[in-house]
């Protein structure tokens, strides 16, 4: 008999990142999901796209790409969405993020509401929360999946910052994983006046009482995971040449989930996260063929 397979969901943007070397089909909850969907996942994603060529174009690439696209909506008079990426001297990425395009409408129907049971992860971040129709719409799905791991990816793009969207997405998860810099921002908005990684847990569970896991990741300078049963687990981060780090930290959230939900421990989650991750780095794109 087989080994069933794990079911994970992203929910949120699916865009196209305007590289200088030509577009990339991205948005974090895409590339969360195509991540698994590698390591041995049934991966689908909620989102929408314009009826265009961008969003025909992406649900074939996502298909072809072993992603589940069956609950991904077409809005007509929205356009699909578009992030103008520029990359510096080491590969790191600044975003222009087009608003008022598609995945600001995320969907939600009575088809939606009967094919979301039985998923054991979900992960969501805060961009999506950039409309008050996201945010409704994602508390809706998440209700749904109160048995699954909920992941939260902070995923902070400045000028999207939303409270609300950042308190509701806290509020809900049992995995909260964010870089270093949200680390910091998340820390002074919570009044705790530092980012250290352990009171910083603390404040947090004492806020959000599903939370079980807390992942900081900080580039070349490794990441830390704090786990409510299975304590701190530290990993420097491998030695690649970098060539962007476009979708890196969706790589690792995917794989750390992935290797979660297969039985591995927190430790050995964390470390395939760290390789998986690095490789992302040393090719173009959020999506690189790696596996």
């Amino acid at each position: 008999m087989s080994e069933k397979r794990p079911r994970v969901l992203g929910i949120g943007e699916l865009l196209w990142d305007m590289l200088p070397a030509g577009r990339q089909l991205g948005g974090a909850p895409a590339n969360f999901a195509y991540h698994c969907a590698r390591q041995g996942c049934d991966a689908a994603i909620v989102s929408s796209v314009g009826d265009d060529e961008l969003g025909r174009d992406a649900i074939a690439q996502l298909r072809a790409k072993g992603v589940d696209a069956h609950l991904i909506a077409t809005v007509p008079d929205l356009p699909t969405g578009q992030v103008d990426v520029v990359l510096d001297a080491g590969g790191q990425p600044e975003y222009d993020i087009r608003r008022n395009v598609a995945w600001d409408r995320l969907p939600w129907n009575e088809y939606l509401f009967s094919e979301l049971y039985g998923y054991d992860a979900m992960c969501y971040g805060t961009l999506a929360g950039r409309t008050p129709e996201n945010i409704n719409t994602l508390g809706k799905i998440l209700t749904l999946g109160y048995h699954a791991m909920l992941v939260f990816d902070v995923n902070l793009r400045p000028p999207h910052v939303e409270r609300d969207a950042i308190m509701a997405g806290l509020m809900r998860a049992t995995v909260v994983k964010l870089n270093s810099v949200e680390a910091k921002y998340l820390a002074s908005m919570l009044g705790l006046g530092e980012d250290n990684p352990r009171r910083l847990f603390d404040a947090l569970t004492t806020r959000a009482h599903r939370l079980t896991t807390l992942i900081i990741t900080d580039g070349a300078a490794g990441s830390r995971v704090i786990d409510r049963d299975e304590g701190e687990s530290y990993v420097a981060s491998p030695t690649v040449a970098v060539v962007d780090s476009v979708g890196a930290g969706d790589a690792f959230t995917a794989t750390f989930v992935t290797a979660r939900l297969k039985g591995d421990s927190i430790e050995e989650a964390h470390q395939r996260a760290a390789h998986v991750a690095a490789a992302v780095c040393s090719e173009p794109g959020a999506m690189p063929d790696i596996y």
